[in-house]
């Protein structure tokens, strides 16, 4: 699937501050719902998340952001 994230805390003015990047598709367990996402936004938890998480280094694994979405179930 197609995700949107960083691999290190950059200056959102840096091309390489938003990624976008092939992550392995989730499979819902007993009690969750898999939904096609139609569109994200960034909020500032996820600004804060962006900004401090990668500090200082690069992350092997890109980390996803944008957990505010909407999609079809």
């Amino acid at each position: 699937m197609k995700a949107i994230g960083f691999k290190t805390s950059l200056n959102i003015e840096e091309r390489e501050s938003f990624i976008e990047f092939e992550a392995v598709k989730p499979v819902p367990g007993a009690h969750d719902l898999l939904v096609k996402i139609d569109a994200i936004s960034v909020n500032p938890v996820d600004f804060k998340i962006r900004q401090s998480s990668a500090k200082d280094t690069v992350l092997e694994t890109p980390k996803i952001i944008g957990w505010d979405a909407g999609g079809i179930v």
